[in-house]
């Protein structure tokens, strides 16, 4: 018993400057706040619902240059960094089934790509540390490209569609951290 919590006052987790109660999940190394497995159930429900609403304003929202404002990836990051993999999946996948509401291409295949975006984020999310502000950019980014390389494979890919790519992936990369900020709050 001593060794073991020797091991967690020597691990990184203990050294951040937050107060939050850690524990140590037994299927990985990856220290996860202990307030939150109570919530999970409600949190997703509420991630689900603010779906619906972000997907809403999105459609309002005017495209700028051909790029538009997209806050479905971040959430896809969102949930495949705070959920389980089952969750995660399921969630990246009703926002996929979103867009495709909103979009003129093929329904389904915005769906595929961010189910195997948060399936790959989840993978990666036991040991990425969530409270990096590099991993929720960069989780957000790869979530746009998955979408909008799902989009490409129905329409082609041209210069100009690698310039829009880029543009996506920057802006949704960039809308992540403050959707990690507003839900975790």
């Amino acid at each position: 018993m001593g060794q073991f919590f020797l091991r967690i006052c020597q691990s990184p987790a203990v050294a951040r400057w937050d107060t939050t109660p850690y524990h140590i999940q037994a299927t990985s190394n990856r220290m996860v706040p202990t307030q939150n497995n109570n919530r999970q159930p409600m949190n997703f429900l509420l991630l689900l619902a603010l779906m619906l609403v972000l997907a809403g304003v999105q459609a309002r929202l005017p495209s700028l240059g051909g790029i538009r404002l997209e806050f479905l990836p971040a959430l896809v990051a969102y949930s495949a960094l705070t959920f389980k993999q089952g969750r995660a999946i399921l969630c990246a996948f009703a926002a996929g089934c979103l867009q495709d509401a909103l979009s003129a291409g093929p329904f389904g295949v915005t769906a595929l790509a961010y189910a195997i975006a948060a399936w790959v984020i989840a993978g990666l999310g036991t040991a990425l540390d969530r409270n990096l502000p590099f991993v929720p950019l960069l989780a957000g980014s790869l979530a746009a490209v998955a979408g909008a390389l799902g989009a490409f494979c129905i329409i082609g890919v041209t210069g100009v569609a690698i310039l829009k790519l880029t543009g996506i992936a920057l802006l949704a990369g960039l809308i992540t951290i403050p959707v990690f900020l507003v839900v975790d709050a």
